[in-house]
């Protein structure tokens, strides 16, 4: 990061200005002329500060960071606030401490209107503010916007369940667009910049250029973004040639990596979680290659930034963090050294029920306040293991520091803190964390300190929970599913593993079976904490709807409306059944309940009334709720974005498509809406199994739509591809190519009808022009892969191709088969038999991959089991016969 002009006039004593941090703060105007220094904040997420090479780690690539270390001041001993993104990232916005700011956890919590944030100062003193995050963990509907006149959070949808892979967008993206924000601002007006760069986060899956660095997947992504920083610093020098800049450069929190047992983060409250780079480049540079000793935190960047600059902020009386400017300066500042600063990690507490950790650092002292406290002199060791734990050889320490911690967490500024009304999100943002996995947390419970299960003894519970966690990220739902259950049993009572038990039985429907009694059991003996019991009911109903007990499911339905009245996922669920009833006018007064609890920004409830009223007739009505959400959402996409939300089955299919299809008859429907009935029709169309209805359904909208539009044109050829209509489908493929270079999906497609006609070395073409143009997208790198191991050609390229993709894609089984045939054509069984074997657990239904299984444990000489899994495979495969059929039958013959 980058830090502004140091004044020489910078007042010796900080922050003694009028102002307050209230509510209604007080905020003292400054000259808003463009002398003022520029401001870049960038954050890393998850980065340690002792795997960047500045603060001596040797095995790393951070070239840029260590390069702005030398033209910084480098404090050696920062420390975040929360070892999570959300609270960490709030802190350094406030100056406040989470416990004051209210934002406790990742999820459930927003940073309310009522807080000053470094934003909104910049602001109010000229400054054009503008924010790039990379994680939805950061959306705007967390609060952490106001201030930002450009709060740039587009990110990849969370519509679906795929947990803890929290959408994101890559480093390079992040650049690029800080780079267009910087391009398009007013010159005349000095900026504030916060750039984040959420890479170094788990799951780790840098570009596969970038594992020539280090060889550690962790290290690769921090090198990623720091390359990409590298781009964004270039372009800030060019561009501001001339005024004065201030870059600050840190981190939320660190990373476990396996540390004291803990893998990732916001578990644990030690130094591998902590301790965060912190660097503070001044105008000209000046103070570079300083170093800081002292014990700092993220809390002081705000009031460390607003003294750079000589912008009056809250005082003392209103902000935890203090300036840090005496500090670079080399100056007496007897109040900044041995302060107490704080920290906490409420995750287990919040997620698990279990303990929640809080602490303080006093110079090298540290003490952690938990049911089984730890003390620590980090100035002696370094190591926080039990054999240095303190507590029992220095009581009186540890006693002083105890009191030192309620101290601090008890303490009250100016104002009262936030967390005696926290405030959480609408149901719009609670149903994507959902999708993401985050229990719903009571937001209003206090974080319980002594109380619970000691994380040290909750570790193995921990690390089970964590192993299920990753079978649900590589795909493998009945392994999640076993591991989940083994540890209910152990820890019945936990929020999240029912969650979760709950989340897999309604989503997964071969695990549902196996789920189910437990859900049910758990809510009977009252194991399921109160503010969860509605999402469990809705979920245990989702089994029995999957499975078309919808009697039974309407049962669960109800019980979840009687349980919370304003839950929206209850109303649309118990919508759902009714439409498969076909009792249309019950389902369109709980899709109107559903709509307007939600609100406007969940799409898929307004389509399906608006469906719902067009197939009970009621055509004007229908009409203007599509009106009204189309209206809202200009562009051509949206259609297919809005038909493709509503969680239609096969059964409400067959209910809704005759009709809908009168409707379109009757030449009542507007022309808008009839592009989207027509979609949700060919939708219908399809999972009836009709895809020759389909495409025709698509043909009668297609002149809407430009000959160049990708997405209708794409959605046109997996319809026509499964009506069997080869030709139009590669026509239609061509062109898709021909307009867009390289299109993954479209070539991946048109490989693989390609590799059925026997044109491998067009094929190859075909791959090789999609690999070049997206190198950095894993499904290009495995399109290649699979061709040139189809072919035994380059061997050796086809295993790193087929391991990066595989690496970034583990829960897509068509990746995982790829570096499974790989390894067979290599000769490699034992390994094509794991990766393989692993594809079917990850897609059990799909017969290619146990016909590629069965052919591996042929080539093992296992015959019995490739037997078996051919079996399988025929079993399994589609009408018509699938290529490898016959082959397949050869095989069982012999």
């Amino acid at each position: 990061m980058k830090s502004g002009r140091l004044l020489s006039f910078i007042l010796s004593i900080c922050f003694l200005f009028a102002g307050s941090f209230g509510c209604s703060p007080k905020k003292t105007q400054h000259d808003s002329g463009s002398s003022n220094p520029n401001i870049l904040l960038v954050t890393f997420d998850t980065t340690r500060a002792d795997h960047i090479g500045a603060y001596g780690y040797r095995y790393g690539w951070t070239r840029v960071v260590d390069a702005l270390a030398k033209e910084s001041v480098q404090f050696n001993q920062a420390i975040t606030s929360a070892p999570e993104t959300l609270p960490a990232h709030v802190t350094i916005m406030t100056g406040l401490y989470p416990f004051y700011h209210g934002v406790r956890d990742n999820s459930h919590f927003i940073a309310k209107p009522g807080l000053t944030t470094l934003a909104e100062i910049m602001k109010d003193n000229g400054y054009e503010t503008g924010a790039v995050v990379a994680a939805y963990v950061l959306d705007h509907s967390f609060g952490l916007s106001q201030g930002f006149e450009t709060y740039d959070d587009e990110v990849r949808s969370a519509s679906e369940f795929i947990a803890f892979h929290v959408p994101d967008r890559v480093a390079g993206t992040v650049t690029d667009t800080a780079i267009d924000w910087l391009g398009n601002i007013d010159n005349q007006r000095p900026y504030f910049l916060w750039a984040h760069y959420y890479d170094p986060h788990a799951s780790y899956d840098a570009p596969a250029s970038f594992t020539r660095f280090t060889g550690d997947p962790y290290d690769e992504e921090i090198a990623y973004a720091d390359l990409q920083l590298g781009r964004l610093l270039e372009f800030v020098d060019s561009r501001d040639d001339g005024r004065d800049t201030v870059v600050v450069f840190t981190a939320d929190h660190g990373e476990g990596l396996g540390q004291y047992g803990e893998p990732t983060h916001a578990y644990f409250a030690y130094e591998s979680t902590l301790h965060v780079p912190l660097l503070i480049r001044l105008p000209g540079k000046e103070l570079g290659g300083r170093e800081v000793s002292e014990v700092v935190s993220v809390v002081d960047i705000m009031p460390t930034i607003l003294d750079i600059v000589g912008i009056a902020g809250p005082g003392p009386e209103a902000m935890h963090g203090r300036s840090l400017v005496p500090l670079m300066r080399g100056e007496q500042a007897p109040e900044l050294v041995d302060r107490v600063l704080g920290f906490e990690s409420n995750a287990p507490f919040y997620h698990s029920g279990w303990t929640a950790l809080r602490g303080v650092r006093v110079g090298g002292r540290k003490y952690i306040d938990c049911p089984k406290p730890e003390l620590y002199l980090l100035d002696v060791e370094s190591r926080e293991t039990p054999e240095e734990n303190r507590v029992e050889s220095m009581p009186e320490l540890a006693a002083e520091l105890e009191t030192q911690c309620d101290n601090l967490f008890s303490a009250r500024l100016s104002f009262p803190p936030l967390t005696d009304s926290p405030q959480s999100p609408d149901q719009y943002v609670i149903e994507k964390l959902r999708a993401l996995g985050y229990v719903a947390a009571p937001s209003a419970a206090d974080p319980a300190i002594n109380q619970g299960m000691d994380l040290k003894d909750a570790l193995p519970l921990q690390l089970t929970l964590l192993r299920a966690m990753d079978a649900i990220g590589m795909g493998m739902m009945e392994v999640a599913a076993e591991a989940l259950l083994s540890l209910e049993k152990r820890d019945p009572a936990n929020p999240q593993v029912l969650w979760l038990l709950s989340e897999l039985g309604a989503t997964q429907s071969r695990v549902g079976p196996l789920i189910l009694p437990t859900l049910e059991k758990a809510l009977r003996d009252g194991h399921v904490q109160v503010d969860l019991v509605p999402q469990l009911l809705v979920n245990c109903g989702r089994c029995f709807l999957d499975v078309g007990e919808v009697e039974a499911a309407l049962k669960y339905f109800e019980d979840a409306v009687d349980a919370q009245g304003d839950y929206a996922a209850a109303y649309w669920w118990r919508s759902l059944a009714y439409l498969e009833l076909g009792r249309f006018e019950e389902a369109i007064n709980g899709l109107r309940k559903a709509a307007n609890l939600f609100g406007p920004k969940v799409i898929n409830t307004r389509v399906a009334l608006g469906m719902a009223l067009l197939a009970n007739g009621r055509i004007d009505e229908g009409n203007s709720v599509w009106e009204e959400a189309l209206s809202a959402n200009d562009g051509l996409l949206f259609p297919m974005e809005a038909a493709a939300s509503v969680n239609l089955n096969e059964r409400i299919a067959k209910r809704v498509v005759p009709k809908l299809r009168e409707v379109g008859e009757t030449g009542r429907i507007t022309k808008a809406c009839g592009v989207l009935l027509h979609l949700i029709i060919a939708n219908c169309d399809s999972l009836i199994g009709d895809n020759n209805e389909a495409f025709a359904e698509l043909q009668k909208i297609a002149d809407g739509f430009p000959r160049d539009n990708v997405p209708f044109a794409l959605a046109l050829a997996k319809v026509s591809y499964a009506a069997q209509r080869t030709a139009e489908t590669r026509q239609i493929l061509e062109r898709i190519l021909a307009s867009s270079p390289g299109h993954v999906d479209a070539s991946g497609m048109l490989i693989h009808m390609l590799e059925n006609t026997g044109e491998l070395e067009r094929a190859t073409d075909v791959a090789e022009a999609s690999y070049a143009a997206f190198p950095d997208d894993p499904l290009a790198a495995n399109n290649l892969a699979w061709v040139l191991a189809c072919q035994g050609r380059d061997l050796d390229r086809c295993l790193v191709l087929a391991k990066d993709a595989s690496r970034r894609r583990p829960s897509v089984a068509s990746v995982v088969s790829t570096l499974g045939w790989v390894y067979h054509v290599r000769g490699d069984h034992e390994m094509a038999i794991l990766q393989l074997h692993r594809a079917t657990m990850v897609a059990p239904d799909e017969g290619e991959y146990h016909y590629l299984l069965g052919v591996a444990y042929f080539a093992a000489d296992k015959v019995a089991e490739g037997k078996a899994s051919l079996v399988r495979a025929m079993e399994l495969s589609s009408t018509p016969a699938p290529r490898w059929w016959d082959d397949a039958r050869r095989r069982l013959q012999e």
